[in-house]
């Protein structure tokens, strides 16, 4: 699992102004999710190691009829702190993504089908949903890719 000191380490502070707008100029980008999730937004700021992960994950819902299970898209690149801690959250790389997060609060049994939740892990992502203390809403990069960009 990706940490938050790896991303550190590998892109800079995105909590510094300078080197937030750096990060932002060489590693972000607009991915257009395909059409089929009416729930996924037009476009989604995000890293661009994260777009074949969004894009297989698209893909694995409409292709396993899942689309109708995906009731919100609820972010992505937001710089901030994990929920109850010290440590910036994944989302402040645009790694993270949460979604159907009325039905998964952070800390509460999540409520997303096996189905579901295999489209993300498939796709290249870990679910929060299995940390000792659940996110059922976040997906996020699982791991770097492997041509070492």
């Amino acid at each position: 699992m990706l940490t938050s000191a790896e991303c550190l380490q590998r892109f800079g502070d995105p909590m510094n102004d300078r080197e937030r707008l750096a990060f932002e100029r060489e590693w972000m980008t607009l991915w257009v999710p395909p059409p089929g999730i009416s729930a996924f937004p037009r476009r989604v700021y995000c890293h661009r190691y994260l777009v074949p992960v969004l894009h297989d994950l698209h893909d694995r819902i409409i292709d396993n009829k899942l689309a109708e299970q995906v009731k919100t898209w609820d972010g992505c690149y937001n710089v901030r702190l994990k929920k109850g801690g010290t440590t910036l959250s994944l989302h402040a790389w645009g790694l993270a993504w949460d979604m159907n997060a009325a039905w998964n609060q952070f800390g509460q049994v999540p409520t997303m089908s096996p189905s579901l939740v295999s489209c993300i892990e498939l796709s290249g992502a870990d679910w929060g949903g299995r940390w000792k203390k659940p996110d059922g809403m976040h997906g996020q990069l699982a791991t770097w890719p492997s041509n070492g960009a």
